[in-house]
């Protein structure tokens, strides 16, 4: 899934003639594994009644460890689509998104499940 959505971002950059098409569709990427990561960790965790204590709902300070993770991260998918980019670069025969389909996926890949994720934590995560 992340790989389709990386292409589409990606072409939909390079037609509009972007000027690093590749760590913008990137970090449309990473900022939506980051909030699927936190809506499934929220959903595993109401369900079985667990909280790691780092990523408490309490305190904001403690969400501050999940930063260089989050750097390590992005680092890491940021190698590994450039890496798949070389290899793929001559068969780009993906369909180039318009911009109200771009904005339709952001909607319903990054935007609803960030909203699902901040009223299943009580909108607490930002306290």
């Amino acid at each position: 899934m992340y790989y389709w959505l990386f292409i589409k971002f990606y072409n939909f950059y390079k037609k509009k003639n972007n000027y690093d098409p590749l760590f913008n569709s990137v970090a449309l990427i990473f900022f939506a594994q980051i909030v699927h990561f936190f809506l499934i960790f929220l959903i595993l965790g109401s369900i079985f009644n667990f909280e790691i204590p780092s990523f408490s709902k309490d305190r904001f300070v403690n969400k501050l460890a999940f930063l260089p993770i989050s750097l390590l991260w992005l680092i890491t998918i940021n190698n590994y689509y450039k890496n798949k980019l070389k290899k793929s670069e001559a068969k780009s025969d993906y369909k180039v998104l318009k911009l109200y389909e771009l904005l339709l996926l952001i909607f319903f890949i990054i935007i609803v499940p960030l909203y699902v994720t901040i009223r299943l934590s009580g909108g607490q995560i930002w306290k």
